[in-house]
């Protein structure tokens, strides 16, 4: 069964509340494992600000930092492959994709921005799928002025701005379609979430493309 990101949240506050009814019928002690572990979440967020690097505008595509196949720092790669997927634990993740025939995929972080440009990508026939996730951080995409698409996005605190309409705040959502998408030969399902961030999906226009 697919989860998009609201749903995954959804699943989250559930267990949540589960866990708070465990600890009202002293079969959990919440207040311990708040105390045991919230240090440990500060000082992980902290090494993340610290490792945390930001690109330099000059270049294209910034290349990855030395420990990103272990999931830490920086990870930057153009790649020409048909289905991308990966993920990274501390350090931002952008993927330049060049394909003739992308098929869609999955980025993502926990400390980190991720960000996805297909500008110049081309498409497989059909509906593909892209998944973004993050959790404190950005998520961002870049859409080929030809392509139809659709979104869906989600934050639990911060923003969400998809083709110009934005909402802010806590919980923002937003569920967009190109006019025509359902028909379109080719066209791209796009899921991004963020717990504390932003997410923004934006695409070039004919004169930016030419």
């Amino acid at each position: 069964m697919r989860l998009n990101g609201r749903a995954s949240w959804g699943v989250i506050l559930i267990v949540i509340g589960v866990v708070f009814l465990m600890d009202s019928a002293g079969m959990l002690n919440v207040g311990e494992l708040v105390t045991m572990f919230w240090p440990v979440i500060l000082v992980l967020w902290g090494a993340w600000l610290i490792m945390r690097k930001k690109p330099d505008a000059r270049e294209e595509v910034p290349g990855s930092g030395p420990l990103a196949d272990i999931g830490i720092g920086r990870r930057s790669e153009e790649t020409s492959d048909g289905h991308v997927n990966f993920s990274n634990l501390f350090g931002d993740i952008r993927s330049r994709i060049i394909s003739r025939s992308f098929t869609g995929g999955k980025l993502s972080t926990v400390f980190g921005d991720v960000e996805a440009d297909l500008s110049a990508a081309t498409f497989a026939a059909g509906e593909q799928g892209l998944k973004l996730d993050t959790v404190f951080g950005r998520t961002r995409v870049l859409l080929p002025h030809d392509i139809a698409y659709s979104v869906t996005g989600d934050a639990v605190m911060g923003k969400v701005s998809v083709a110009g309409v934005n909402k802010g705040g806590f919980f923002p959502a937003l569920d967009f379609a190109t006019a025509g998408y359902r028909e379109a030969p080719r066209r791209i399902r796009i899921d991004a979430s963020t717990v504390f961030g932003e997410v923004v999906v934006t695409q070039l226009t004919g004169r930016e493309h030419a």
